[in-house]
């Protein structure tokens, strides 16, 4: 039987020696190693594809929460639970999807707070050219929160971010009312 000589891979043998000739076959004669001296056979389940985060693999774990809890409240029972079994270091649990985006949003809770006290002060003091009415009316927001609060409380409404500026909305309406009807007034005298 004859083989055909295919020309050397100049790039495998580059300075070295016994590499690749380039042939599918090898002719030389070579000892055979059976492929079952380094592998074994197993029947069984594995999966089809292995998910990442980053660089990192990793698997998601879904979790229900109770009717009137919040996924706060979830997510420490979680950081509780991984403490107690011992996670080993090189295990990292995190938020991933809706879970992550509330605590990146609950992280920049305050500041969102800060920019639309700024905001109302801005508007207030371009409204009523001043620098101390904006003060006098956001001086209002502490009693008017503690009535607010009370008032979620009795009808068995969750706080959140939204209602809080509907709350600052709705405080500032009616103080722009209030101060409306007594320049009213003011101008009605003279």
């Amino acid at each position: 039987m004859r083989h055909a000589i295919l020309p050397a891979n100049s790039l495998a043998n580059a300075g070295r020696g016994n590499t690749s000739t380039g042939t599918a076959v090898s002719v030389a004669k070579e000892t055979v190693v059976p492929f079952a001296a380094f592998s074994h056979f197993t029947t069984g389940t594995t999966p089809v594809s292995v998910n990442h985060t980053g660089t990192s693999v990793s698997t998601a774990i879904a979790f229900n929460l109770p009717l009137g809890e919040s996924l706060d409240v979830g997510l420490a029972a979680i950081n509780r639970k991984m403490n107690d079994i011992h996670v080993p270091v090189g295990i990292r649990g995190g938020t991933y999807g809706t879970a992550r985006l509330f605590q990146q949003s609950s992280n920049n809770t305050p500041l969102m707070l800060v920019a639309a006290l700024i905001a109302i002060y801005v508007v207030l003091g371009v409204l009523y050219e001043s620098y101390s009415q904006p003060l006098t009316i956001l001086s209002t927001l502490p009693s008017a929160g503690i009535g607010a609060l009370l008032a979620l409380m009795a009808t068995g409404t969750e706080f959140s971010p939204h209602r809080l500026s509907g709350y600052l909305a709705a405080d500032r309406h009616r103080q722009e009312e209030r101060n409306h009807d007594g320049r009213f007034c003011a101008r009605g005298r003279t």
